[in-house]
């Protein structure tokens, strides 16, 4: 976990590193947190709770956005695009969104592409407070 962020780097004065399934369990006094979750498990039902959500997008202004609103395996790269999805609902042009290094440079960004970035940040940030508001998450 050192290596991923400067601050962590800086706060930790060891290594800490951070697994989902060891080969072989640490030492537990070495253990700093252990939880436990499960993946998802797309079924039958859930493809027709998205359909049913797909229906509803939009609706009352309200458009839903995360892993769980593709008919893809729910991983976090499909919250992503699914956020993609919304904002070209709402008329932003997505076709130059990509992940590109040096599109974090914003004197190499243009207006159009910190635009597009900002409203689908927007669009994500409403939808997850909106889902916390009433209590979908």
């Amino acid at each position: 976990m050192n290596r991923i962020d400067d601050d962590l780097r800086r706060e930790l004065s060891r290594p800490v590193y951070q697994t989902w399934n060891p080969h072989a369990e640490p030492d537990a006094a070495t253990v700093i947190a252990d939880y436990s979750f499960e993946r998802p498990v797309v079924t039958a039902d859930s493809v027709k709770a998205m359909a049913d959500l797909q229906a509803a997008q939009g609706h009352g202004h309200v458009w839903f956005v995360g892993a769980y609103s593709r008919y893809s395996m729910p991983l976090l790269e499909n919250g992503v695009k699914s956020a993609m999805v919304v904002a070209r609902a709402l008329g932003v042009d997505t076709s130059d969104v990509e992940f590109d290094p040096s599109a974090l440079d914003t004197n190499a960004a243009s207006t159009s592409r910190r635009l597009s970035l900002a409203l689908l940040v927007l669009v994500v940030a409403l939808t997850l407070a909106h889902g916390i508001m009433y209590g979908m998450w």
